[in-house]
């Protein structure tokens, strides 16, 4: 078990060094993200549930990125985390008031993780879809297909 934690060891220094940045990025996001929900369930206690969830699929975007890396593949498990992540806060500002929701800032986050885990191209990529999404959520609040911004 406590081998599952620890961080990767693969055939060439250079993809050691690739798959120990993941590590440090992936658990230290989930330890920030663990902290902003309890924080933010003490401040909101009827909204505990929600963020329980919230919670619960960060989680698994980060076994799967982190699963990725232990077996090789950190390419893979970094464009998962990105992406993932990307999506979960496009998911969470759609529920939380579009682009006034107050978790629209970790879009710029996940753009400074992808140009650390991604490269050039990569963070590239991320930062035309934080503006597709951007856009997306835009759209959609001028359409009035948005509930109110809330905390």
């Amino acid at each position: 078990m406590r081998r599952w934690f620890a961080p990767p060891v693969l055939s060439t220094f250079d993809l050691t060094q690739r798959a120990y940045t993941l590590w440090i990025v992936n658990w230290a996001t989930l330890a920030f993200a663990m902290f902003a929900l309890l924080v933010l369930a003490s401040l909101e206690p009827g909204q505990a549930r929600t963020y329980l969830m919230a919670g619960a699929q960060r989680l698994c975007v980060m076994l799967l990125a982190h699963e990725l890396n232990r077996s090789g593949r950190t390419q893979l498990g970094s464009w998962c985390l990105v992406l993932g992540l990307d999506l979960f806060v496009t998911g969470r500002a759609w529920g939380l008031g579009g682009l006034h929701a107050p978790i629209i800032p970790l879009f710029i986050y996940h753009m400074m993780i992808a140009g650390l885990l991604l490269g050039e191209r990569g963070s590239v990529v991320i930062a035309l879809l934080a503006t597709a999404s951007g856009g997306f959520l835009l759209l959609a609040d001028e359409l009035g297909w948005l509930p109110p911004a809330r905390m």
